[in-house]
């Protein structure tokens, strides 16, 4: 909006005007947005619910590094366990899976994907869901480990629930949103 400022400068030089005063005024404009800057250099809407040519939404190219034009994307791996240095998939941008350890004499389940890593700054908020029937979903109330890390994209596990309101927990997805 609108937005003015004085400068005002006293001086101890004989005959100088003292004081001098500047009125300044302007227009503030806010800085684009992450997802405004990557809309703009990709050539798609600043909707984040429009969708790219690709047929995804523009938020969901935006979160999980997708070209919004050509669907393609790039692959991270990770050589590893869950609990660290066996899991030897690549995991793709734009792609969620699960993936099933042994650990004892249990099975470790998880769900893994891959965000960007400048999540937070870009305003993404990534909110993992699980759900025994396709029907209800839950929110993880599990920490999201980082398993690996490339500079910009991260891979994240998140352990899934045994149950949920008494059924095994079977399907996983991933809620994404952004701040204004």
């Amino acid at each position: 909006g609108a937005r003015s400022a004085g400068i005002h400068i006293t001086s101890n030089v004989g005959g100088a005007k003292n004081p001098f005063d500047i009125t300044l005024t302007g227009t503030g404009e806010a800085p684009a947005s992450g997802f405004a800057s990557w809309a703009a250099s990709n050539g798609v809407s600043s909707d984040p619910n429009a969708f790219g040519s690709n047929g995804v939404k523009n938020l969901l190219n935006f979160a999980f590094n997708v070209n919004p034009t050509t669907g393609g994307s790039g692959a991270l791996a990770y050589t590893g366990t869950f609990g660290g240095p066996l899991l030897t998939d690549p995991i793709t941008t734009g792609q969620q899976s699960t993936k099933v350890e042994p650990s004892g004499n249990v099975v470790d389940f998880r769900g893994l994907f891959v965000r960007r890593k400048d999540a937070a700054s870009a305003g993404l908020t990534y909110t993992p869901q699980f759900s025994p029937d396709m029907i209800t979903w839950q929110d993880s109330a599990a920490t999201p480990t980082v398993l690996a890390d490339d500079g910009t994209n991260q891979i994240v596990s998140v352990p899934y629930p045994v149950f949920i309101a008494g059924k095994k927990a079977r399907f996983f997805r991933i809620s994404v949103t952004i701040n204004p």
